[in-house]
């Protein structure tokens, strides 16, 4: 009768030894949330893209810090791209790598030059015509070309220099090769080119 009672504490003392060592690591040994990430921003991620509201908060002159600090998240430093008298940084939209802003920086200076490139899968709320479009002439403003299409353009196209602001839209669909599309890009509030494809 001795020997399953032998057994049972040597089972027990097995047991209690084995959650002793167990339980001495047991804080290391479950990784807390978001471990194994560095969360580093690559050319296909970054933590985090601006809106467009924030993006024209990004004015000339801004350092690469004063620019992170209002986006929100740390930029994409393309590799080659900088130098120690200039900077680029990129952010990408996670949910549609269309969408990029890319800023370029001077050192010292500050920022020169800000591109930001938006999803072509947007469409306007109307379909743009060949007689719309024909009512574009050079030197009219985008408020025009609304009035023209009869809808708002879709914005694919942010641009910021020193001396020169680009905005360009899109009416109709940017990325449907078999549907009416017309575009109209304006530089400094006026219309500088225009293009368009499959018209009506």
């Amino acid at each position: 009768m001795a020997h399953p009672s032998r057994l049972t504490a040597c089972v027990l003392a097995l047991g209690l030894s084995t959650l002793m060592a167990c339980g001495s690591g047991g804080d290391d040994a479950v990784d807390p949330p978001g471990a194994g990430t560095t969360g580093e921003p690559s050319a296909e991620h970054t933590a985090c893209f601006p809106d467009r509201a924030t993006i024209e908060r990004l004015a000339i002159s801004l350092t690469p810090e004063q620019a992170e600090q209002i986006v929100g998240c740390r930029g994409y430093a393309p590799p080659g791209k900088s130098t120690p008298t200039g900077k680029m940084l990129q952010w990408i939209d996670i949910a549609n790598a269309d969408s990029v802003l890319e800023l370029s920086f001077v050192i010292p200076g500050g920022l020169y030059d800000r591109a930001a490139y938006f999803a072509e899968t947007e469409v306007s709320s109307c379909t743009p015509t060949q007689a719309a479009f024909d009512q574009l002439p050079a030197g009219i403003d985008y408020a025009g070309a609304v009035r023209a299409f009869g809808c708002e353009g879709v914005l694919r196209v942010d641009l910021l220099d020193l001396q020169v602001r680009e905005k360009r839209y899109v009416w109709g669909s940017y990325g449907d090769k078999a549907r009416p599309m017309a575009l109209a890009n304006f530089q400094n509030g006026t219309l500088s080119f225009k293009a368009s494809a499959r018209l009506q």
